[in-house]
């Protein structure tokens, strides 16, 4: 009989959402609750329930409170490394797809004087942009 594998156990930080990061990445850099609040635009209590939750569910602690500040713990540490790797991912993304779909609508005007118009113009304007 083969042998059996262990039973995978399912990471609780596999529920982690990006907007989780988010927090979790605010909170690192600014060191403090109230100045990460301020940079997502949140109350300091939301987030305070917030990061509860978050760290409830992943099952660890990111975070040590002191009276100076938050500390990160090692996983705290480990949540920054990954998740300024995926927050740049996450822009990289942003920013190949950005414009793709959009199309270009809306009046070319071009003001120049008669012989510009007339000689040098048409052979590099496209046929569509021509009246």
């Amino acid at each position: 009989m083969p042998a059996q594998l262990p039973k995978r156990r399912s990471a609780a930080v596999e529920s982690l959402e990006w907007n989780d990061l988010r927090v979790i990445l605010a909170i690192c850099r600014s060191g403090s609750l109230a100045r990460a609040a301020r940079l997502l635009g949140k109350d300091h209590s939301t987030l305070f329930r917030k990061l509860n939750r978050i760290e409830d569910r992943a099952g660890v602690r990111f975070f040590e409170p002191l009276p100076s500040g938050y500390t990160m713990t090692d996983a705290g540490e480990l949540a920054l490394r990954f998740g300024e790797r995926i927050e740049s991912e996450f822009h990289a993304l942003s920013r190949e797809i950005d414009g793709r779909d959009a199309r270009l609508q809306g009046n070319v005007r071009i003001t120049a004087p008669d012989g510009i118009c007339s000689v040098h113009l048409p052979p590099v304007t496209p046929r569509e942009f021509e009246r």
